[in-house]
């Protein structure tokens, strides 16, 4: 396909979730400025850096998941 300058392919940009589009972005923010890449990916940074906040933070719901997991295995 068309290819980028960050190397992503044109076509895959525009059917990707924003949440997958967020996790590449993560991977690569040290060769690419994370304001160009939100552009690029036509996400906003305000979503990519709440989206990162939540990946850093503990989820409540992944600790009940654990504690009904449990259960079903009693």
């Amino acid at each position: 396909g068309e290819q980028t300058a960050a190397g992503f392919s044109a076509i895959h940009r525009k059917e990707v979730r924003p949440q997958a589009k967020y996790a590449v972005i993560h991977r690569h923010r040290k060769e690419y400025p994370v304001s160009v890449m939100c552009r690029f990916f036509e996400v906003s940074r305000s979503g990519y850096y709440s989206f990162v906040s939540r990946m850093n933070k503990p989820e409540k719901d992944a600790e009940l998941a654990n504690i009904i997991r449990q259960r079903q295995e009693r």
